[in-house]
């Protein structure tokens, strides 16, 4: 496991994941999915939808034979700031539908009870005044092979946002 993780750390710091390059993923044979009425995404087929109990947002995920996605839309979303100080963990800019989103990707150290490979998005939906705040999306990923970690990435790409 220590060869493993060093290499995962080795790979984030030559820059090998990249959320912007995208290339070389066929997903022409993908379905789109629906996060109920917030946000649809598309993903390889065999992805299911996975409901989960939220406390005060909008909690679920989609299981796939390479894959577990987990995701928390409301107003308290994780904005993933802690890990930008931890080295393990790449940091990049990107878009979601239009909107700037934050990306980490590195090894799993347990978040959202992966211990293997994680990658997550942070993106502000809507700007709200008053006593609910923004709402937001943090949506992870966790994989065993970094091949499948470009597939989340993606994945995260394609999400789109229902109009409200």
């Amino acid at each position: 496991m220590r060869v493993a993780m060093t290499s995962v750390c080795c790979a984030l710091s030559l820059g090998l994941f990249s959320a912007v390059a995208g290339e070389g993923i066929d997903t022409s044979s993908w379905v789109t999915l629906n996060a109920g009425n917030a946000f649809t995404l598309r993903a390889p087929a065999g992805t299911a939808y996975t409901s989960m109990q939220g406390i005060d947002s909008f909690v679920a995920g989609f299981d796939n034979p390479q894959f577990h996605i987990e995701f928390d839309y409301g107003p308290y979303s994780n904005t993933l700031a802690d890990f930008g100080a931890d080295p393990d963990y790449k940091v990049e800019d990107f878009d979601i539908d239009g909107r700037k989103a934050r990306l980490i990707t590195g090894p799993g150290k347990n978040a959202w009870g992966c211990n293997d490979l994680v990658t997550a998005a942070y993106v502000v939906v809507s700007h709200r005044g008053g006593q609910w705040g923004d709402t937001r999306l943090k949506i992870s990923g966790c994989t065993k092979t970094m091949p499948s970690l470009e597939t989340l990435h993606e994945i995260f790409r394609s999400i789109r946002f229902n109009p409200r």
